[in-house]
């Protein structure tokens, strides 16, 4: 209609299928602590799918950007052993929602946007943030359906059914940034509280399946302050870190594992030269975090789990890296995890599984236009 309204029609159609295929009896023994379906193949399969329709309006007036929508969705669970007759939750249905979004911008303070989205069910989602030279602040409060992962699941080794209450989580976070060409800083603080959270755990205490999806009762609180700073030498030499440090203020079922301290750092050299044509960047990076109990890793459901039995040791990832671009063609070059040609060792995300180990990564992109 004009650039202060304009109607539209999104559709999108989403399919999602996972598999788990074995042979039983090749597994070393004790590697499943459950048998659901015996057969001569395990072949768990589960599918999901969606169709959504949205309809809105939207423009920009002056400074202020807006958008309001309505939208069916259409969605349908199946599984390769599950009765459905017997769900405790629907696996197919239609939902509607009822959303908008607003952005204001003024020069002299910054930029506000706002979204907003209400189920029929009663599920909602808002969000909220400020951005300006000195200044960036958010706000979330949502409340969402746990997955129907973790209500309803039957496979060769795992089995459940629950219905579980919805989850509701609140954030709310800030930064204050100060930028300068040789030094910029950015203290800030997210604050997280997670109500009727949902999770994977692992209780060694139970009879035949030890990982199952559990409910908390009571909230959880978080408080991560962090800083992000930056120093320029000698124009084209940059030192970055991050710093995150997480206390779990209340952890109703140590429901959550973080590392309480959470480290990131890059020191490079970046230039760019003959006008333009050639620019380049190269250094080291740096990764480290904190002991704790990493999630472990449930193979048959692909899920990942808190567990109390292991903690893997603390190791710093060191990677260097070079990359340059000569006019539309772009060569990269990385040498991942540096410490372990040193130490011989090498370090453990998950539980008895390794990591990226030391190799070398090498790239070239080549855009054909002019």
């Amino acid at each position: 209609v004009g650039k202060a309204l304009q109607v539209y029609h999104k559709f999108d159609r989403y399919r999602q299928g996972n598999r788990f295929e074995d042979v039983p009896g090749v597994e070393p023994p004790g590697y499943y602590d459950f048998t659901e379906v015996d057969s001569a193949q395990t072949n768990d399969w589960v599918k999901f799918k969606t169709v959504r329709n949205e309809v809105g309006i939207k423009g920009n007036l002056l400074k202020l950007f807006y958008n309001g929508y309505y939208a069916i969705r259409n969605y349908s669970m199946s599984y390769a052993y599950v009765d459905l007759s017997t769900a405790q939750i629907k696996t197919q249905g239609t939902e509607s929602y009822l959303g908008g979004r607003v952005a204001l911008r003024l020069d002299s303070i910054g930029e506000f946007s706002a979204w907003g989205e209400l189920m029929e069910t009663g599920n909602y989602r808002l969000e909220a943030q400020l951005v300006s030279r000195w200044l960036m602040a958010s706000l979330k409060q949502m409340q969402y359906a746990p997955s129907f992962m973790q209500q309803l699941y039957r496979g060769s080794h795992d089995t459940w059914n629950n219905n579980f209450s919805p989850v509701n989580v609140s954030q709310l976070g800030g930064h204050i940034m100060y930028n300068s060409s040789i030094f910029q800083v950015y203290p800030g603080v997210m604050f997280t509280r997670i109500g009727n959270y949902v999770f994977f755990k692992d209780d060694p205490n139970r009879v035949g399946q030890r990982v199952l999806p559990e409910q908390t009762s009571g909230d959880i609180l978080m408080a991560a302050p962090e800083v992000k700073v930056g120093i320029t030498m000698a124009r084209h030499i940059h030192l970055r870190g991050r710093a995150i440090y997480t206390q779990l203020i209340t952890n109703t079922n140590s429901s959550v594992q973080v590392p309480e301290l959470f480290v990131n750092g890059e020191l490079s050299y970046e230039n760019i030269f003959f006008n333009g044509n050639l620019d380049m960047h190269g250094g080291i990076d740096v990764h480290w975090k904190s002991a704790y109990n990493a999630m472990g890793y449930d193979v048959p459901t692909q899920q990942f789990y808190v567990q109390q039995s292991y903690q893997p040791p603390t190791f710093p990832i060191v990677d260097v890296f070079f990359s340059t671009r000569i006019k539309r063609a772009r060569i990269l070059f990385k040498y991942n995890n540096l410490m372990q040609l040193i130490t011989k060792q090498g370090y453990m995300p998950t539980p008895y599984y390794p990591g990226q180990r030391n190799v070398i990564d090498f790239g070239f992109e080549w855009s054909f236009y002019d």
